[in-house]
């Protein structure tokens, strides 16, 4: 389309961004006996990278969960106060979910409880070192990191190629 074009098209009415409606799952994941040591791909390198990343998210969900609940009281937009109660929901049962595979790791005698110690630690002085508004900004730029992430997944589904599909 050429300048003139452009300039006589009528712009398009921007529609209004949907809010997302965020529903915890509850999964209650159970891991069996039976799963391999190394249950990425037999690797023990894969396997201990995705467990020492699971052992950063039972602390660091209840530093996003505090970052929001700190404003939660301020909201007065219903639809947001619902939000907010997703996400916290969310948050806290992904993080038992977490919990649930370090504890299985570390049944199996992985060192996850050194992981976590490490991340209470530094989230513990973030938390004294940061404003309020710093810490909600961390979240939300973590929160972003990991939607990446996840799209970068879902976009690339061999990426689990070898995984147990119960892990």
């Amino acid at each position: 389309m050429d300048k003139q074009t452009a300039a006589t098209v009528a712009p398009e009415k921007k529609a209004k961004p949907s809010r997302a409606i965020i529903r915890p799952r509850r999964m209650d994941f159970d891991f069996s006996a039976d799963i391999p040591r190394f249950w990425f791909d037999n690797n023990v390198f894969k396997t201990l990278l995705m467990t020492a990343q699971s052992c950063t998210f039972p602390e660091g969900e209840r530093f996003f969960i505090d970052s929001v609940r700190h404003y939660q009281s301020q909201i007065t937009d219903p639809e947001l106060q619902a939000q907010v109660r997703g996400f916290i929901g969310q948050e806290a049962h992904h993080g038992k979910e977490h919990t649930t595979l370090n504890d299985f790791m570390a049944a199996r005698g992985f060192a996850t409880e050194a992981v976590q110690s490490h991340v209470r630690t530094s989230l513990q002085l973030l938390r004294k070192r940061m404003s309020a508004e710093r810490q909600l900004a961390m979240t939300c730029a973590l929160e972003h990191f990991t939607a990446m992430l996840a799209e970068l997944a879902l976009e690339h589904p061999d990426f689990f190629k070898g995984m147990d599909d119960r892990v």
